[in-house]
């Protein structure tokens, strides 16, 4: 019958070396000049998502059917979770003097009238408004970040490892209290569900600006099989704190990609907010663009508006590129010390399509609370 044709050929697929063999956060029109390219989506590399070199991609022939116990269920399009011990993140495919060089000036030396935009009051409900236009018309391809706890070994494999070993030791680890993950933007759940999947035994809250991406993510089968591990709000950190139900209740803080699409005189702010939803000895896990990133160049010689600190994008979403320096004193302005320190990660990715090599840079680190207030 059909539903048995169905399984079949998801079956041969996977046999063959076919879609679902591949690293689904490989672009479908990328190739690898290193062992880590293949990634992003729309052919770009634009959240360091580590691959595995393989075949070419085949063309997408729609979303992937799962065979499961006693049902069979449809992920979104291109989605496969990886083992997160088992994916390795890469970060040293060049140096950066490989592309001080020929970076744009930064954001806040562009005087040219014709290109700066006016960052009015209602601008934060602008960014708001665009995030939920984009996620209500591009709710196709999300690619699992498997990597993200090889980005913050210290926090989530440290953890991890903590946990198999007392159960291996004989622990009922159900007598133990969850730990509280908070993910800020967590759009529809690319970073937070693998973690979750992971640390099955934590809590895990997500929130977004934008409904729509929170709603994907709740309905996604892991939230639902979760049994209310997995939760989330949409809430716009740049406008207002979060719930005091929150206040110091996390023991990690998740900000991946998320910083950038706020506007430079809302991110100190935002990072207050976060902080006081963090346990004393909670973490920050940060991670973002880089200054001398492949797209700040492409952006600048596109001639982007650029509006509070960021360029801003054809969807009417902005974005901001962090140099080291001035974004360890962002995160001391607002209450954080570092605790692994911030670092620059260098991926190298050529897409076939377009032959361009793009040289991405993001900034990494984990922060915590600060002992002292920041001096007022």
């Amino acid at each position: 019958n059909s539903f048995c044709t169905l399984l079949a050929r998801s079956s041969t697929m996977e046999s063959a070396g076919g879609k679902r063999d591949r690293d689904p956060s490989a672009p479908r029109e990328a190739d690898v000049t290193s062992p880590v390219a293949q990634r992003g989506p729309q052919g770009e590399a634009t959240d360091g998502t580590p691959a595995t070199v393989g075949p070419p991609p085949q063309a997408d022939a729609g979303p992937t059917i799962v065979a499961v116990p006693d049902r069979v269920r449809v992920t979104r399009k291109g989605e496969r979770f990886a083992d997160p011990k088992a994916v390795s993140i890469y970060f040293r495919d060049f140096t950066l003097d490989t592309v001080v060089d020929r970076a744009p000036p930064p954001v806040d030396q562009l005087k040219d009238e014709q290109r700066v935009a006016a960052a009015d009051d209602d601008h934060v409900a602008k960014q708001a408004a665009s995030w939920e236009e984009h996620y209500r018309h591009n709710k196709g391809l999300y690619p699992i970040k498997n990597y993200i706890a090889q980005a913050f070994p210290t926090v989530f494999l440290a953890w991890e490892s903590d946990d198999s070993k007392a159960a291996e030791a004989g622990e009922d680890l159900s007598l133990r209290p969850p730990r509280t993950i908070i993910e800020c933007g967590c759009g529809v759940g690319s970073a937070l569900l693998p973690l979750a999947g992971l640390l099955p035994r934590d809590r895990f809250i997500g929130f977004d600006v934008s409904k729509s991406a929170v709603d994907l993510m709740l309905r996604h089968e892991r939230t639902v099989a979760s049994g209310g591990r997995i939760s989330g709000f949409p809430h716009d950190i740049a406008a207002e704190p979060l719930p005091s139900e929150h206040n110091g209740s996390a023991h990690a803080v998740l900000l991946v990609f998320v910083l950038s699409a706020v506007g430079k005189s809302q991110q100190q702010a935002s990072l207050e907010r976060l902080r006081a939803v963090m346990r004393p000895d909670g973490r920050l896990c940060f991670r973002d663009y880089g200054r001398y990133d492949h797209n700040e160049r492409r952006f600048y010689d596109g001639g982007n508006r650029v509006a509070d600190g960021g360029y801003v994008k054809g969807d009417g979403t902005q974005q901001c590129f962090f140099e080291l320096e001035e974004t360890r004193q962002l995160f001391k302005r607002a209450g954080f010390e570092e605790d692994v320190p911030l670092d620059y990660h260098f991926n190298r990715v050529h897409n076939r399509k377009t032959d361009v090599e793009m040289r991405k840079v993001f900034i990494n680190g984990v922060f915590k609370p600060a002992a002292a207030a920041p001096a007022a």
